[in-house]
């Protein structure tokens, strides 16, 4: 099975990129991996009485998750209206934790994503 490798920042910009490289999976007959890059959620120590919010690598997680589960079907509603032959490629929405380069290029290694 092909796989298409798309990279999201949840951007306007990122979003026209995700429809174009759909366009090119239906084509490919290939399925999606789309996929975005959450930071590692550093420990900070209190200073004083000073209190730092900070979110926590679960609430993370379920912020990317949700927003990949939200992006992944706006693009395929987007290729129905185009009425291409065929069936809409499978999207499958990949939130991973900690530097972009490390997670991408394992992932594609594990997916053998194009």
């Amino acid at each position: 099975m092909k796989n298409v490798l798309i990279l999201t920042d949840f951007s306007a910009g990122a979003m026209r990129a995700a429809e174009s490289a759909l366009l090119i999976a239906a084509k490919l007959g290939a399925d999606v991996l789309l996929v975005n890059a959450y930071p590692i959620t550093p420990y900070l120590p209190p200073v004083g009485s000073a209190i730092i919010p900070q979110r926590s690598a679960d609430d993370k997680r379920r912020e990317s998750t949700g927003r990949l589960d939200n992006e992944a079907r706006r693009p395929i509603n987007r290729l129905r209206s185009l009425g291409l032959p065929g069936d809409a490629p499978t999207i499958r929405p990949i939130a991973l934790e900690g530097r972009l380069a490390d997670g991408v290029s394992g992932l594609a290694r594990r997916k053998k994503a194009y």
